[in-house]
């Protein structure tokens, strides 16, 4: 015996079957469904454009749904939710959404959370929160992106790059419609390793958000003034971003000692660093948590491993580093050695930190 569901052989059995009914009613319910969920996304796309909507979203306390959303989006590392959600949490950050890109208000809050953990002593939380505050800086960094040289406001720092990958520093004059004017070194202008005229050269300079730029442009001429000779260079919409560094760099001018390094292993293979000899006085060019450069007049190698000690706040702390490069700078005699830290104390780090980011 076989079931037959389908519709009835006349226009009353087929308007009694059931099955006709469930399927339109099924059908019904679907549209309905669609058309609602239509409805609220439409009037939650109007509210969102909303200004009123926009501003009380600015300010309203950040939620932990806020920071996972953030994550995903920047590809914020797992184990650092929970150290920005308690600071936000703490004290009480307006929707990190928002707030993420106003580097004062943010930095503001960091530097709060910095006095707080140091008052209680814990090196290791201030280490992360230090690591943290950098990344949140290249998101901020990356949020404004700069197409041309025209942008560049005055006293804009930029360097010039040699083919040797010396770089000189020098600042940005004045910023006309056809040209930038570069004040450069008196004493590299008037040596033999400035660019020629109409000759191609490179430049890096950071944006006021702190993202790295590179570009080449072409050297128009040399303009003397009243108070030194400048280089006229082109303009540029050829912008690179560079990649940043693992931590944020700070220029300074201070005392160093540097000395040579022995190294032991105990019986579990831990190295001790030793240092041997003399110390020698050297000047601190530039310092961030991973490395150093510094100024010396030994041509010391690349490769080789240094004890390094500089001053900073209230005493000198010590880092052990390994020399990646070796610059002969401008001046006579002068060499400049570019310093990766190999062995250095959370607590020395931290000290530097303070001292990169002005916390202290």
């Amino acid at each position: 015996m076989s079931l037959d569901i389908r519709a009835g052989t006349t226009p009353l059995s087929s308007r009694q079957n059931p099955i006709i009914y469930a399927v339109l009613l099924i059908a019904l319910v679907i549209i309905a469904v669609c058309a609602a969920v239509w409805f609220l996304m439409l009037m939650k796309k109007k509210t969102e454009e909303n200004p009123e909507w926009i501003e009380a979203e600015k300010k309203r306390p950040t939620k932990h749904s806020d920071i996972i959303r953030l994550s995903k989006l920047y590809a914020i590392n797992q184990n650092d939710i929970p150290l920005l959600w308690a600071i936000c949490k703490t004290y009480q950050v307006p929707n990190l959404f928002y707030s993420i890109k106003r580097f004062d208000e943010l930095d503001c809050v960091f530097k709060q959370a910095y006095n707080d953990f140091k008052i209680d002593g814990q090196e290791q939380k201030i280490n992360r929160l230090f690591l943290l505050k950098f990344k949140l800086d290249k998101i901020f960094a990356e949020s404004v992106n700069i197409s041309s040289t025209a942008a560049l406001s005055a006293d804009t720092k930029l360097s010039l790059v040699l083919q040797n990958g010396t770089k000189i520093g020098g600042t940005v004059k004045d910023n006309a419609k056809d040209y930038i004017a570069v004040s450069l070194p008196q004493e590299f202008l008037n040596s033999k390793e400035r660019p020629e005229p109409l000759e191609k050269a490179a430049f890096t300079f950071h944006s006021p958000t702190g993202m790295p730029y590179a570009f080449i442009t072409r050297i128009i001429r040399y303009e003397k003034k009243d108070d030194g000779e400048l280089m006229i260079i082109s303009h540029s919409t050829d912008l690179i971003k560079k990649t940043q560094r693992s931590f944020k760099r700070k220029s300074v001018k201070e005392p160093c000692r540097i000395a040579s390094v022995k190294t032991e292993k105990d019986k579990n293979g831990v190295t001790a660093y030793i240092p041997t000899g003399n110390k020698i006085s050297t000047t601190l060019l530039n310092i961030s948590g991973g490395g150093c450069c510094i100024s010396s007049s030994l041509p010391i190698k690349e490769g080789q491993v240094i004890y390094t000690e500089f001053d900073l706040f209230d005493g000198s702390y010590p880092a052990i580093g390994k020399i990646v490069k070796t610059r002969k700078s401008l001046t006579e005699g002068v060499y400049n050695l570019h310093i990766h830290f190999i062995n250095i104390s959370v607590e020395v780090q931290n000290k530097i930190l303070a001292k990169v980011y002005s916390y202290d």
